[in-house]
Formats: C-alpha cells, sequence, structure tokens
C-alpha cells in the first residue's frame, strides 16, 4: 500500500464544512461502509465520521477500550474506486440498546491508499 498523509483523502476533502468541537481536528460527516478487522475477525460496519485524526463507525461487536482496529473504506465515486485503510485505537464505545449496532470511535494515526 501506497502511504498517504495524515489525511484520509476524498472523506476529508470538505473538513472545513465540519462540526465544531473540541476535538484535535475538523472532522466530516459521512456515510460510508467499511470492514473492521478486530483479531483477524471481520466485520462490516458503517462510518458516521471521519477526521485527519479518527473516526466513528458503526458495527456488529464491541471492541474494548484501548484495543488496535484495522478499518477499510471504499467508496464509489463518478466510476471509480477509492480505497483507503487506517489502523486506530479504540478511544469509545457507545451502547445504546440492546440489538444496536455499537458506535466504536478510533483515534488513528494516519491513512493508506491502496
Amino acid at each position: 500500500m501506497a502511504a498517504m498523509s495524515s489525511n484520509p483523502g476524498f472523506w476529508a476533502a470538505g473538513l472545513l464544512g465540519g462540526q465544531a468541537n473540541q476535538r484535535a481536528s475538523r472532522r466530516r460527516l459521512v456515510v460510508t461502509p467499511c470492514v473492521l478487522y478486530d483479531h483477524e475477525r471481520r466485520h462490516i460496519g458503517l462510518v458516521r465520521d471521519i477526521s485527519a485524526t479518527g473516526l466513528f463507525a458503526y458495527s456488529d461487536f464491541t471492541p474494548g477500550i484501548g484495543e488496535t482496529l484495522r478499518v477499510v473504506l471504499t467508496e464509489h465515486i463518478e466510476g471509480v474506486t477509492k480505497t483507503v485503510s487506517c489502523t486506530g485505537i479504540v478511544v469509545r464505545v457507545e451502547t445504546k440498546a440492546v440489538g444496536a449496532a455499537t458506535g466504536i470511535a478510533l483515534k488513528v494515526g494516519g491513512y493508506e491508499a491502496a
């Protein structure tokens, strides 16, 4: 994989329009499918927001705080498929209701293009 800067690429192109908050970098709301790998187990997820330093996704499993996950995002834009991957540390887990998807916040050091 070719290394990218700490910029999440095409998903972060509009970060100036991100939400105001106290995070280290601005985030961009997205709805992008992803695959999360937890100790080589594969889980399907949906990214809700992304920034240069992290992302928040929903999935069908509940990782532990401090656990390292690998995330692969693929998006199809105007006939072009782009894939970006990253490794991040779980910093927050949200479980709202029984049967609902688990929210997973990851701190990410950078992104790589495939």
